[in-house]
């Protein structure tokens, strides 16, 4: 089917799109500059409920015997506004952070099931806050965002897996829990000081890192219309913290804009077919170079080494040939960072320089978290992939010089 030969190629407009977004310089990048001292109270909360309506991508043409009907599911969230006492929350300009609950009936009940996830979820407005300045707070002078982009991860439960008896034909997911990330676009339609009505789109995707196979992965597409509850007279006096160019240039994580260099070590385990088979080990060793380039944000070069044990058996197979130095793989990538204090979201693209194996094509992405733990030491956990079909998860450490 056409569709499924133009579905990569989505997968890499999206990113592109997502990238545009971050960085867009009248989007989240700046924070609201307001001459108006604040003290920060205490956090609003807001209760969202969404029914959706959507389809299961067929990313590869052996799903497209499983897409026999739309997709329809329920949201249940409930967040938090932000204080502001964090660097990264007036970064962001005061995002909405908390748990999201997604329940997806599949369209298939018979070979996908139902899907259920749960993620922490992050709200970030992508437009500023307004405040008109020598004018009280408790008037008709403020105005919260009115389009957020949200993130979630998290792990996910699926009520049908691949099994050789029972349901063969489904060659799409090999376990029932898996990781559960999440991509979504709100716009408000309507809003009041305690009640709201939002549409938007979101993207929800399940995969297991290769460590149980099959693992193709599913990815669920759908439209929503939400009502949600909150006490905006609290969230009005949750804002009010100086934001103004003076705390700005305080903040100790912009010390140093120069360049820095980190290499990171990681380890992961994937499976190759046939299902059920051995677990092989995947190393990784990655060079990056970063540039900070705003409050929220780094863009970087590096150099990627992969030792992939699996290769060996694929090129045996393949080629009937297995050389010990084929199973080193080798690449270039590009980095975004965003920051969040401690964390940091990346997202890398990748592209191999030395590859034996070749079946996979010359570009690879990398996604994840690293989480500070000081002024050198890091910990993260990656995600590889090629295009919409994950390769291998990775758990390491590394160094910044």
């Amino acid at each position: 089917m056409g569709l499924c030969r133009l579905v990569p190629y989505f997968w890499i407009m999206l990113r592109f799109l997502l990238l545009l977004i971050l960085i867009c310089p009248n989007g989240i990048l700046h924070s609201q500059d307001s001459p108006i001292p604040f003290e920060p109270l205490k956090k609003s909360k807001k209760w969202l409920l969404a029914p959706h309506y959507g389809f299961i991508a067929p990313h590869t043409s052996q799903m497209e015997h499983l897409i026999q009907g739309h997709s329809r599911g329920i949201q249940a969230s409930c967040l938090w506004s932000s204080k502001g006492n964090q660097s990264w929350e007036k970064t962001y300009n005061y995002p909405d952070t908390g748990a999201d609950l997604f329940v997806n009936y599949t369209g298939n009940s018979k070979q996908l099931g139902t899907q259920v996830m749960g993620t922490f979820f992050i709200d970030l407005p992508l437009n500023k806050m307004h405040f008109l300045p020598s004018v009280d707070l408790t008037d008709e002078t403020y105005s919260e965002p009115w389009h957020k982009l949200g993130l979630g991860i998290g792990l996910g439960y699926t009520s049908k897996i691949w099994d050789l008896e029972s349901n063969r034909q489904a060659n799409v997911i090999g376990s029932k829990i898996n990781a559960a990330l999440v991509l979504q676009y709100k716009l408000d339609l309507f809003k009041t000081d305690h009640f709201s009505i939002h549409s938007g789109l979101r993207i929800s995707h399940y995969s297991n890192g290769s460590m149980q196979l099959p693992n193709l992965g599913t990815n669920n597409i759908s439209l929503f219309a939400a009502m949600s509850f909150q006490n905006t007279s609290a969230r009005k006096l949750s804002y009010q913290y100086t934001i103004g160019h003076e705390s700005l240039t305080n903040d100790s994580l912009l010390a140093d804009r120069g360049f820095s260099s980190t290499l990171g070590f990681s380890m992961g385990l994937k499976e190759i077919p046939p299902p059920y088979g051995k677990k092989f080990t995947t190393y990784s060793l990655t060079y990056l170079i970063d540039k900070r380039i705003s409050r929220k944000s780094s863009l970087g070069i590096g150099a990627d080494i992969f030792r992939n044990a699996s290769i060996g058996v694929l090129l045996e197979r393949r080629d009937n040939n297995e050389s010990q130095i084929d199973i080193f793989q080798s690449g270039l990538l590009l980095s975004y960072t965003m920051h969040f204090n401690n964390f940091e979201m990346k997202i890398q693209q990748g592209f191999y320089i030395i590859d034996k194996w070749k079946d996979n094509g010359f570009l690879y992405h990398r996604f994840g978290l690293r989480y500070l733990i000081d002024q050198k030491w890091f910990l993260h956990l990656m995600l590889k992939t090629h295009f919409a079909k994950a390769d291998h998860g990775e758990l390491g450490f590394g160094y910044r010089f």
